[in-house]
């Protein structure tokens, strides 16, 4: 990928010479800005065209690199809270995982009265469903 994008630089950059070159005539007219805001006024020196055209190349590269770095301190940030929270929730997952379990925590009677004896209506419902299944099976042969 490195090489990719210094090879589109290098590109860019013998295409930008090409213009330059071939449009040399135009680009070198001279230009003069000028600002006027209120009673305040300002005139620049006449400056080639193609001087104009890098300066405004050149803030717009410094601005996007001012944007770009704040940006990635931002999500740096972002990354080391995060990488610090993986951290203490795999301590806790460690400690939790390490911690011993013991028999007063479980009661018997609980476990006992989780398992329910069957009673008459199950065991007459359980037995019909299974003869309607044998009946199902001898009908099919």
């Amino acid at each position: 990928m490195r090489y990719l994008k210094l090879f589109a630089f290098i590109i860019f950059f013998v295409l930008a010479m090409i213009f330059f070159v071939q449009n040399t005539g135009p680009l070198s007219s001279t230009l003069e800005l000028k600002f006027e805001l209120l009673q305040w006024s300002w005139l620049s020196k006449p400056l080639p065209f193609y001087v104009v055209v890098l300066i405004a190349f050149a803030v717009g590269a410094i601005l996007s690199l001012l944007y770009f770095l704040v940006e990635k301190m931002r999500l740096s940030g972002e990354v080391k809270k995060y990488k610090n929270k993986v951290r203490s929730l795999e301590k806790e997952l460690n400690s939790l995982r390490n911690m011993p379990l013991e028999e007063s925590n479980y009661s018997t009677e609980s476990a006992s009265s989780a398992v329910s004896e069957p009673t008459p209506a199950t065991d007459s419902a359980e037995k019909s469903a299974g003869s309607e299944e044998s009946q199902e099976e001898t009908s099919f042969k």
